[in-house]
């Protein structure tokens, strides 16, 4: 239960908040600082406001002591006094900007989650969302004061708490190289060793080996130093920095870690940056070290390589680069909930590279599938870039083989490959590609038939589909799946679905798939020159392709066969979802609608 001082600390917030939000002001610096004045007059939590210059700041601030007494403590919690003293400074774009707050150098602040280098409090996790410009000294002390609370209580996550390893603040002053983390360093590492590193592009660096020198041409060679502890003070800007928070925190000896480098330095070649390594112990039970990189740049390490008596370790500067840390244990996919993730680690054929079948394969190649096979006999021509997934550059290619290039630019795990031109060649071997499943995007009669002629005599085959869309628009979408329950393949699902979507009124819109189109209603390009073609332009097919994308997943890992049916929500389609169900007896249990 709230204290009764609680409760009338929320009511008189309501009360005042309008008037302590800050208007548009020529200074509003000074307008939020006669805020807080405002709200120590009236003893709404702030006791004292006073304009400072701490020394350790190096920039003025206003100093605020704060009525924290009555927050409730834990026992895992930070422990709050009664009152408590915050610097709140100012950035130059202030109020674009939220402000800094600040705390006096503190043990409890050390190490302590969402506290960045022992000294500031981290209370907007995500300022673009969470700040906006019109908030004033009410909305800050009230963030304060929940950063307050929630630290007392324990309820800072220590395992997700931002860079918590390493200070609290992402490290990077190298803001134009990402480094890319892709493996754990060795669990039993506890000096340095080496790491082998390949720069994929001016911006790009992959740690790609741990404990070996380059063995690959284009590699290069780091140097890695395990910290048995947390860095909380951060990662430091120089050589002498570095060394000395390497020994604090119970790794090798600052002398030792000078010397590391020295001899780094003196075996790289000339005109060459060295690379550093730090692998950080995590302040949790997590056994997920954080790796950051970090480069002596090439000016720097040629006097260290010609032991340039000018140079000291203070004026060694190190570059720490963007962190890009896609270890498997420690990073979650942000598509690890959709439907798409399916795909990951998935085998899949795609037969049609066309309107629908190059962004179907775009957006399964995102997911990080382990193989791709492309099959397509088609070349690129400029009148199909303004909805089909190619470019200027692609023009008079095959189809396939760009497409294929395309992929494997997105993803490096998965093996994207070019079968043979054509989808009949593989069924005319009478075969169906051993894989996870096979969508059929060709719109080939001829291609559907075969398909379903082998499928019938074919035992543990995948997964089998065929996609469509509408000729009028490419808004509307049929995804036919076939199982191992189908005696036959999509084709034979398709048929019996068909004479069920026919005679049901409200499924009219979706008719066209089984309809020939009315007169006028295909689209010809070029009059005598192409063939005529179905309307639809590349935001309506991406929209389609996706939506076929995430139905196809949820069938990979709960086969149902029968047939989707679709609307992107702009074609203004009812219904704008419909499956119905393949059954062997013709009876069709109520089909689903959403």
């Amino acid at each position: 239960m709230a204290s009764r001082k609680q409760k009338d600390r929320k009511a008189a917030r309501r009360r005042h908040h309008q008037e302590t939000t800050r208007a548009p002001s020529s200074d509003p610096i000074t307008g939020t600082v006669e805020q807080l004045r405002s709200l120590q007059a009236r003893a709404e939590r702030v006791l004292e406001v006073r304009q400072v210059k701490p020394s350790w700041l190096k920039r003025p601030a206003i100093r605020v002591r704060l009525d924290t007494i009555g927050i409730d403590q834990a026992e895992r919690g930070l422990a709050v006094s009664d009152t408590e003293e915050i610097y709140v400074a100012f950035e130059e774009d202030y109020p674009n900007r939220p402000p800094r707050v600040f705390v006096d150098e503190d043990e409890r602040f050390e190490g302590f989650p969402h506290v960045i280098c022992a000294r500031e409090l981290c209370i907007y996790l995500n300022p673009q969302r969470e700040w906006h410009p019109t908030f004033g000294a009410d909305q800050i002390v009230d963030r304060v004061f929940r950063w307050f609370e929630e630290a007392a209580s324990g309820r800072f996550d220590s395992r997700t708490s931002l860079f918590h390893a390493v200070g609290g603040a992402n490290p990077a002053t190298e803001l134009s190289v990402t480094s890319v983390i892709l493996d754990n360093p060795p669990s039993d590492m506890s000096t340095t060793c080496h790491i082998a590193l390949v720069e994929r592009s001016a911006t790009r660096i992959d740690l790609v080996g741990w404990r070996r020198a380059m063995r690959a041409s284009g590699e290069t060679n780091g140097l890695a130093f395990f910290v048995p502890s947390p860095l909380p003070h951060g990662l430091g800007g120089n050589t002498e920095i570095i060394a000395h928070r390497i020994e604090q925190a119970g790794g090798v000896s600052g002398q030792e870690v000078l010397s590391q480098i020295q001899r780094a330095a003196a075996v790289s070649r000339t005109g060459r940056p060295i690379f550093l390594c730090l692998v950080v112990t995590h302040p949790t039970e997590i056994d997920l070290p954080t790796v950051v990189l970090g480069k002596i740049d090439s000016a720097f390490a040629d006097r260290l390589r010609s032991r340039d008596a000018g140079l000291t370790p203070r004026e060694t500067r190190i570059d720490w680069m963007q962190i890009s840390d896609e270890r498997a244990t420690l990073t979650t996919p942000r598509d690890n909930l959709r439907p798409a993730a399916a795909f990951r680690g998935a085998s899949v054929e795609i037969w049609g590279c066309g309107g629908v079948g190059s962004w179907i394969a775009e957006f399964i190649a995102r997911a990080r599938p382990t193989k791709l096979v492309l099959r397509d006999p088609a070349f690129v021509h400029r009148g199909l870039l303004v909805r089909q997934n190619y470019t200027e550059q692609d023009v008079g290619e095959f189809k396939a083989s760009q497409l294929a290039l395309r992929l494997s630019s997105i993803s490096d795990t998965t093996d994207v490959s070019v079968g043979s031109a054509s989808a009949l060649d593989v069924l005319n071997q009478g075969r169906i590609p051993e894989c996870d499943l096979v969508i059929d995007a060709t719109v080939n009669e001829t291609v559907a038939f075969r398909l379903d002629e082998i499928a019938a005599v074919t035992k543990d085959r995948p997964l089998l589909a065929q996609v469509a869309t509408d000729v009028g628009s490419g808004t509307l979408g049929l995804v036919v799946v076939g199982g191992d329950d189908v005696p036959g393949g999509p084709s034979t699902v398709d048929l019996t679905i068909a004479e069920q979507i026919l005679a049901d009124g409200a499924l009219e819109p979706y008719h066209v798939f089984w309809s020939p189109p009315s007169f006028g209603a295909e689209l010809i390009p070029s009059p005598g020159c192409s063939v005529p073609t179905y309307h639809g332009s590349a935001a309506d097919l991406a929209a389609t392709a996706g939506s076929m994308v995430s139905l196809l997943g949820q069938q990979l890992v709960a086969p149902v066969s029968g047939g989707h049916l679709f609307a992107a929500p702009h074609s203004g389609t009812l219904p704008c979802h419909r499956f119905e169900p393949f059954t062997i007896t013709g009876q069709f249990p109520d089909s689903t609608r959403s």
